[in-house]
């Protein structure tokens, strides 16, 4: 029964309609009939005219559809469908083009050789135009549903997102709407229709936009490339979470890994573990000293003596490109971060000036940092980052993996003390921006040494030429680029994540660059002012030594080559049942049902595999989600059909060819006996030399 033809009797229609909504919800989403059975309306009231027919809901005494329910509905689609009409462009993110793959990799080969069959001209603008369909529509607010119901009968939508935070709105359509009438249209489309329906009434701001992201987020590839959202009522409880999807759609692409880097880093961890390193103890208790997190952002140079001036007060901690101007100041941290993966670590971690850290500092590193910079430090331990199969391989339990550490150094540093517990962190040179694209780091910084080769300074001045504006702590403008941007994003959703679990936990800004949200800013005197009266605890070499109190072994050696074998056996189960989704689309280079295929395989990468092997997932989770966009981007800015539908032949074949071949090149790369020195992979920069060693 369509929402649009109700006879006049429409008050006893909707009892009806309420009892089989129960009984559909409860035989096929039993979960949400568990959210909806026992809701009674306290705020909003169903007005339904008998004479008339006409509907409306009260918000208090308020009217929502001004009198009018279906008219207001009537008109809210017609706007928007003229607003989103076949033909019309969106704008937002780029398709990958050969240029982006500067490295010989295994996967890379694979991506570069289909980008550069694309035809000439075609854009790549990360300007997409819309097709006679919806590939996905976030709808933000269900209410009474009519207008979901309407709009999906009237347009094909192949992937339709329900979000309603409120389950007492969302009861409203149980009375309007046939959802199993409207479940069964677009099953014989074979369309989707998802809901996601909040299970208590009161729940926060902040918790509702991270779950919106969380399911915005899970829709690769039409998000972020063609997803649209409908705001029903223009509402402006869900406009801030629409700008903030819009503004982190890039931060969340740079996210997504690639199968060579992961292989790399699971090279090396291998051979880290086979030698017996030890796991960062992780302790749990409250600790008051104050954390100095240290990056090499500009406004370093003008903050250095801030420490340098308290250095006795604080834990020294510096990650990545930071440590350089700390050592050109005489400072010798307490604590040194690195999450690096490639030889360039090692390159610069060796030379002759960093000597004395090797014995003072102590290395904190992620577990898949080539073996050669281990051996330069005699204390050193390794983490886990969340985002990485070794989690599941080699962790028994979750408190033992850190969350938020990526994509930089900061973000590991900031993180992992943080994890510890400790309640007063203090950042500085965490710029995230610049207000000179000439000094975007600290001039003690390796982007600044005489000895740097002209490739080098070409490649930084070209990348922070192409600069963006975010607001800065003192409310101006201020340069950045889009790593650093989703850095800073990355670091202010750790902060949220870990305040949850830590309310004591306060974080001062002692940088002078982007404004970093949930922090506290401090200008030089505020923050020399905050330590003379607020937490001038002297840190002892006792309290700085806390984590030897702690040292464990790590005990996973005698049985590394069953848990390698493991994950070959695994990566070749995903990679079957990936290739089995594919099989019957096979000769269908019809784009929309290529979509369909996409979110198949999206679904199930997300759902049984993620269920049955965990992070395991993350070997080839990105390479997925970036093949997926690949195909998806081209399809839809290919013009001629021709061409597009060839290039959709081109793009399955190189799907199944990657599928074919990731087990066996996993099985080639890993077959060694760990540690193995004259593994070619531990000596040599992998990202520019693959082509010499085995695939």
């Amino acid at each position: 029964m369509s929402n649009s033809h109700l006879n006049e009797d429409r008050a006893s229609q909707a009892m009806a309609l309420l009892r089989k909504n129960h009984l559909f919800f409860k035989k096929k989403h039993p979960n949400i009939y568990n959210i909806i059975k026992d809701i009674e309306f306290t705020r909003y009231t169903l007005d339904i005219n008998k004479r008339t027919g006409c509907t409306e809901v009260l918000d208090g005494k308020e009217r929502v559809y001004s009198g009018d329910l279906d008219a207001a509905i009537e008109k809210e689609i017609a706007d928007y469908t003229i607003k989103f009409a076949a033909g019309k462009l969106v704008r937002t993110v780029t398709p990958p083009i050969p240029q982006s793959f500067i490295y010989p990799r295994h996967f890379s080969n694979r991506l570069k050789a289909l980008t550069e069959k694309v035809p000439i001209g075609t854009n790549v603008n990360g300007s997409y135009r819309i097709p006679d369909y919806y590939p996905t529509i976030f709808f933000m607010g269900c209410w009474t549903g009519i207008h979901i119901d309407k709009f999906l009968r009237e347009n094909n939508v192949l992937h339709a997102i329900i979000f309603e935070p409120d389950p007492e709105r969302f009861c409203l359509s149980l009375y309007l709407t046939d959802w199993e009438a409207l479940y069964d249209y677009c099953a014989q489309k074979k369309n989707k229709i998802i809901l996601h329906i909040a299970a208590v009434k009161e729940i926060s701001a902040s918790y509702i936009s991270n779950t919106a992201w969380n399911i915005f987020v899970s829709q690769c590839p039409s998000f972020p490339l063609i997803s649209l959202f409908y705001n029903h009522l223009g509402s402006m409880e869900f406009e801030p979470i629409i700008k903030r999807v819009k503004d982190d759609m890039h931060l969340y692409l740079n996210q997504w890994g690639y199968y060579d880097d992961e292989i790399n880093q699971l090279n090396n961890a291998y051979h880290n573990i086979a030698a017996g390193a030890a796991a960062l103890p992780i302790c749990f208790e409250e600790k008051k000293e104050n954390i100095f997190i240290v990056g090499a952002g500009p406004s370093l140079d003008e903050r250095i003596e801030d420490i340098k001036k308290h250095i006795d007060k604080a834990i020294i901690v510096s990650c990545g490109s930071g440590l350089r101007p700390l050592v050109k100041n005489g400072i010798i941290p307490d604590y040194h971060v690195e999450l690096e993966s490639h030889m360039f670590t090692h390159e610069m971690l060796s030379k002759p000036e960093y000597a004395a850290l090797h014995k003072k500092t102590t290395l904190i590193s992620a577990l898949q940092l080539p073996p050669n910079v281990f051996e330069l430090f005699e204390n050193k331990y390794f983490f886990i980052k969340d985002s990485t199969a070794l989690a599941e391989l080699f962790v028994e339990n979750d408190s033992d993996v850190i969350m938020g550490v990526t994509p930089t150094c900061t973000n590991a540093g900031f993180a992992i003390f943080t994890h510890l517990n400790y309640k007063n962190i203090f950042l500085f040179g965490l710029d995230f921006g610049f207000k000179d694209s000439k000094k975007h780091h600290s001039e003690s910084s390796v982007y600044f040494e005489d000895s740097n080769s002209e490739g080098f300074d070409q490649v930084t001045e070209d990348t922070f030429s192409n600069h963006i504006e975010v607001e800065s702590v003192t409310g101006d403008k201020i340069k950045t680029i889009s790593m650093y941007s989703t850095s800073r994003r990355a670091l202010e959703n750790c902060l949220i994540m870990r305040t949850q679990n830590n309310a004591n936990l306060t974080v001062y800004n002692c940088a002078d660059g982007a404004k970093i949200k949930g922090t506290t800013h401090l200008s030089s005197d505020q923050f020399n002012n905050e330590i003379k009266d607020t937490h001038p605890l002297l840190c002892t070499k006792e309290s700085k030594d806390i984590l030897s109190k702690n040292q464990t072994k790590f005990t996973y050696q005698k049985v590394l080559r069953r848990k390698i074998i493991d994950l070959e056996d695994d990566l070749t189960i995903m990679c079957n049942e990936f290739k089995a989704i594919i099989r019957p689309f096979e000769n269908n280079y019809d784009l929309a049902d290529n979509f369909k295929l996409c979110e198949q395989i999206n679904k199930h990468l997300l759902t049984s595999l993620t269920q049955r092997f965990g992070r395991k997932i993350f070997l080839i989770r990105g390479s997925i989600w970036h093949i997926l966009h690949t195909g998806m981007s081209y399809g839809l800015t290919i013009n001629k059909v021709e061409e597009k539908e060839k290039f959709i032949k081109l793009w399955q074949e190189t799907f199944i060819d990657l599928l074919d071949t990731l087990p066996t090149h996993y099985h080639s790369i890993t077959e060694k006996e760990y540690p193995d020195e004259n593994d070619p992979w531990i000596h040599e920069d992998i990202a520019g030399n693959e082509s010499n060693f085995l695939e």
